[in-house]
């Protein structure tokens, strides 16, 4: 049985390593259960949030993390009881669990609690956190902690395990076996194993899986890694050397996920993520697969889209961006990194800044739907000169009006992540976000202020957005702040971040800092009900050509705890339902403009609903419009 645990962070929920070791299983003849033990993506108390994701920003040593986890589960065992439930109830002898940094302490407490229920049933970890920090995860009622190259130990490893053959354990560096398995001597392969087969995924049970979330999202690889090795990230260390992928056996699963989703009738549109480090790396095989999807989705009955990271530079033409449209490539984001040439050199990024801003240009020329930015604030060793000049850059993305969103990321500290040198010379914590260097940039308040003051000048204009709650982060980054200060500003922009595992927060506990459920800032205007049906009529225009057409315009007095005008829309066979409430009032919600917070229903008076991204961008630079109209007015 193989699993990826909650808290999940962002799309797809299911890691791709899953995905490909129950392929390798597969291919060997071996039946494997993938499972998702919960329905809800969202679904965490706030007290396992708060605790999972003090881990994620910060260090905390692995006996704060157990202490915490214990304490989560006397407070809320069902939690973790309903997760051991789903592990055990297959009969399954090995339980693989792959671990990220937000949900290795919730495996964790999970592994503790199963083996304490059958001590019989082999727990092995493995995934990104397995091979950032192996060492951490080497507890007593753990069997087995697989590093890096898992795709090469993984078949003699099961098969071992399966045959309770403890002697044919393979011996390898990236493997660590406790101390149930150790005993007896483990023979060594000879050499490196050769490189799997060809992965053979049962994609109709896996899909089943996604069928009912609001934004089913499946993830596959074309390319293994990334050939670059800049200064401020992990991928080249967890990957290992960069791997070229077989473009044709992508496309066959590509086409298999396409068909299992036609076969369940699901009226949502599937979203197939390539989860590449970089999608675009080789640009001629990049091209040629998405030529043949192209072709193919002619044929599909599903509405199927693709997403996925780029590299802006010279790879990116406008023919290209064309091909990208046609294909349904239409979520595509990108790290800016820097924008100053100098920088760019000193951390190894390809590409000139002039070279990534004519991308920019070639992507709008070439119909581009929409792009989305992420920005590093704070790497070791940016001043306030780069700083400023990513936000020109920003400025000048936003002025092309083709970025979709901007995601501001405080540089966190990883373990194999930046320069050895900056790792040793560190003098905050090993992990995170408050790591501190003798540099620009090194300390945590000037990285918390200036991707605070960047969400002043983008937000409202484009969906600004973290990968993680600022509301957990800046009083961390910022002890000696006002919390009034802080108050204000996360009525601005919002306690939490978009991704979905936010939804975890318990809707009657807000957190600290928050400001009170419905109440208004002051001076920001509140909902008006008839100004908000009064322009109806710009609807016709912004969803022109989009596919979809608004049904009509009702008035809720109560949506999510706020008064809400709820627009109905219809797009060929799907349904869709959009909130608008007031961004002083609104608890959170899909983007904020300046005014309104905008969420989208799955569910909404007894009806459902589907997600639509493009849907919502459409509706969200509408809003952006009007409000710049309306303040150009006066």
């Amino acid at each position: 049985m193989l699993a990826n645990l909650p808290l999940y962070g962002t799309q797809p929920w299911l890691s791709n390593g899953v995905v490909h070791l129950s392929g390798l299983l597969r291919s060997a003849g071996l039946r494997a259960r993938v499972l998702r033990p919960r329905g809800a993506l969202g679904e965490a108390p706030t007290v396992v949030f708060a605790a999972a994701y003090r881990t994620f920003l910060r260090d905390p040593s692995m006996a704060e993390r157990l202490d915490a986890m214990a304490r989560c589960y006397a407070e809320v065992p069902w939690y973790f009881d309903e997760i051991v439930d789903a592990l055990l109830e297959g009969g399954e002898a090995v339980i693989a669990l792959s671990v990220f940094r937000n949900s290795v302490d919730v495996t964790l407490q999970v592994a503790r609690l199963l083996k304490a229920r059958a001590p019989s049933r082999v727990v092995v970890l493995g995934g990104p956190e397995a091979i950032e920090e192996p060492e951490a995860l080497r507890l007593p009622w753990i069997d087995v902690v697989v590093g890096r190259g898992a795709e090469r130990v993984w078949l003699p490893l099961v098969r071992a395990l399966l045959d309770r053959r403890p002697q044919a354990l393979p011996a390898h560096p990236s493997l660590w076996y406790g101390d149930a398995l150790s005993a007896p001597r483990l023979v060594s392969l000879s050499g490196e194993p050769p490189p799997p087969p060809p992965s053979s995924v049962d994609y109709a049970s896996l899909v089943a899986l996604i069928a009912d979330d609001d934004c089913p999202t499946m993830p596959v690889f074309l390319n293994l890694g990334c050939p670059y090795r800049c200064g401020f990230c992990s991928n080249h260390n967890l990957y290992g050397e960069f791997a070229r992928g077989e473009s044709d056996l992508v496309f066959e699963q590509i086409e298999e996920i396409v068909a299992a989703w036609s076969a369940l009738g699901s009226p949502r549109n599937l979203s197939i993520q390539f989860s590449d480090a970089t999608t675009n790396v080789l640009p001629q095989q990049f091209e040629q697969l998405l030529a043949r999807v192209a072709e193919a989705r002619k044929k599909w009955s599903a509405e199927v889209s693709f997403r996925g990271q780029v590299l802006l530079d010279r790879r990116v033409t406008e023919e290209g961006v064309r091909l990208w449209n046609e294909a349904g490539f239409d979520s595509v984001f990108f790290g800016l990194d820097a924008a100053s040439d100098e920088m760019r050199r000193a951390l190894g990024k390809p590409g000139t800044a002039e070279q990534v801003a004519e991308a920019l240009r070639a992507f709008q020329r070439g119909g581009g739907r929409k792009v989305f930015m992420g920005v590093p604030i704070g790497i070791p060793g940016s001043t306030e000169a780069h700083f400023e000049a990513n936000a020109a850059f920003v400025e000048f993305a936003l002025g092309l009006g083709v970025l979709g969103g901007v995601t501001l990321l405080p540089y966190m500290f990883f373990l194999q992540g930046q320069d050895p040198a900056l790792t040793a010379n560190n003098t905050g914590e090993r992990r995170g976000l408050l790591w501190r260097l003798d540099v620009p940039g090194g300390d945590p308040a000037v990285r918390a202020r200036r991707t605070m003051d960047l969400f002043d000048r983008v937000d409202g204009r484009v969906c600004a957005s973290t990968p993680f709650p600022p509301e957990h982060a800046w009083p961390m980054m910022l002890p000696d702040a006002d919390p009034d200060e802080l108050a204000r500003w996360f009525a601005r922009h919002g306690a939490v971040h978009d991704q979905f595992a936010v939804e975890a927060v318990a809707a009657d506990e807000p957190m600290p800092f928050s400001p009170a459920r419905g109440a208004a800032v002051e001076g920001a205007p509140v909902l008006d009900r008839d100004e908000a049906l009064s322009f109806a009529p710009l609807w016709d225009s912004a969803l022109a050509d989009s596919g979809w057409s608004l049904d009509g315009i009702q008035w809720d007095s109560l949506v999510r705890d706020a008064p809400a005008v709820v627009l109905l829309l219809t797009g060929g066979q799907r349904k869709a339902a959009v909130a608008l409430q007031s961004a002083s009032g609104a608890p959170r919600g899909f983007a904020r403009t300046r005014r309104f917070a905008v969420s989208y229903l799955s569910r909404w008076h007894d009806h459902e609903f589907v997600f639509d991204q493009d849907l919502m961008a459409r509706i969200v630079d509408t809003l952006q419009r009007w409000e710049r109209s309306a303040a150009r007015a006066g």
